[in-house]
């Protein structure tokens, strides 16, 4: 009788643990989910994220994940799945600041959208740049973005970006850095590079050059052959486009009867500052890419116009797309050794300089 009893006490208590077990095994999963979604994942600083366009829900929680705003990818995806919000994802750039829990973070993605479109072109140079992001981020001054942009030129990739209104100057460069290299990184490799016989340097600047030289690519694999022909010979590249990065600030800024040869000329105090190019009021006007060179702008001294120094400029002088690394990392050797691109975009070769006499006489006149 004792043991009988000692067994049914037994039963008893395995029966209580059992209920016991199945009423608070539900609920585990329940209150790991509350703390999960109200938790703050991120540190003490605020981050900046960006949604692209189409993005899958998958692909939002990894890069969450990656930026450091959330834990679990599956917690989010889950989070959105319960809530019917999977749809209500915004594209953006979002500014998460500290201490941020899932669930406030999914309230940011959904209604703290606080972005602008920025398209920076191709070809572009940082005056543009600086311009156009002074116009549209709060942060961005005009003059002190070119001051701190210039030693960047050609390594500021061009494309289409989501940027926070409030985004600071050290963000947006660091931001146009990071995806010039991200971008490049297959081209301006060491084999690439090898491939093509130039440095990192030589092949960002030809292709700032090439850029604004030609828009086919079979043309821009011409002509940066052309280009590195004559750079390897020692002789003028004599490429346009240096020439009108070198003119661009004196064809605007200085009275036109001072830009001839042989001119004495006074320069007041707002032609000295409008030729600093950091005068943002002086230059509403101005164009960048002036076609109609003269013969003083041919001879314009500057380390950046290859009509009067040989070799290739000092730096890039634009902003460059994968598709002009690619012409010159895959430059074509060809017999020609002169072109000229008409009104119409078609470029046309010359293997001699009575040819290209021709060819201007033809296309340019």
């Amino acid at each position: 009788m004792e043991n009988g009893a000692k067994r049914h006490q037994k039963r008893n208590i395995l029966i209580v643990v059992i209920l016991a077990l199945l009423v608070t095994l539900p609920i585990v999963p329940v209150l790991l989910y509350r703390y999960g979604i109200n938790d703050p994942a991120q540190t003490n600083k605020t981050i900046s994220v960006e949604v692209k366009p189409g993005s899958s829900v998958s692909q939002i929680s990894l890069d969450l994940k990656d930026a450091g705003l959330i834990s679990s990818p599956a917690l989010f995806k889950v989070y959105l799945k319960v809530n019917r919000l999977e749809s209500k994802m915004q594209a953006g750039v979002f500014s998460v600041p500290p201490m941020t829990s899932m669930k406030e973070l999914v309230q940011i993605l959904q209604l703290g959208r606080n972005d602008v479109t920025i398209r920076f072109i191709e070809g572009w140079r940082v005056e543009q740049l600086a311009e156009l992001l002074s116009q549209k981020l709060k942060n961005i001054d005009y003059k002190e973005f070119v001051l701190e942009a210039r030693e960047f030129e050609g390594f500021l990739f061009p494309d289409t970006y989501y940027l926070n209104v409030d985004a600071s100057q050290e963000e947006v460069l660091a931001r146009l850095q990071s995806t010039f290299d991200e971008k490049t990184k297959d081209l301006l490799n060491t084999k690439s590079l090898k491939s093509a016989g130039l440095t990192k340097d030589e092949a960002v600047i030809l292709a700032s050059i090439i850029e604004r030289e030609a828009v086919k690519y079979e043309d821009r694999q011409i002509i940066a052959g052309i280009l590195i022909s004559r750079m390897e010979i020692g002789a003028k590249i004599e490429a346009d486009a240096t020439t009108q990065y070198a003119v661009a600030l004196d064809k605007h800024c200085v009275p036109l009867g001072c830009r001839v040869e042989g001119a004495i000329c006074g320069y007041d105090q707002r032609t000295v500052d409008c030729l600093t190019g950091l005068e943002k009021q002086y230059l509403e006007d101005i164009k960048w890419w002036a076609n109609n060179l003269t013969a003083y702008d041919l001879d314009f001294d500057s380390p950046y116009n290859t009509r009067k120094i040989g070799g290739l400029p000092p730096a890039p002088i634009s902003s460059i797309g994968v598709s002009a690394l690619e012409a010159v990392i895959n430059h074509i050797e060809t017999d020609y050794y002169f072109y000229l691109t008409d009104d119409e975009g078609i470029t046309h070769y010359a293997t001699t300089s009575d040819e290209h006499v021709n060819n201007i006489n033809t296309y340019l006149r």
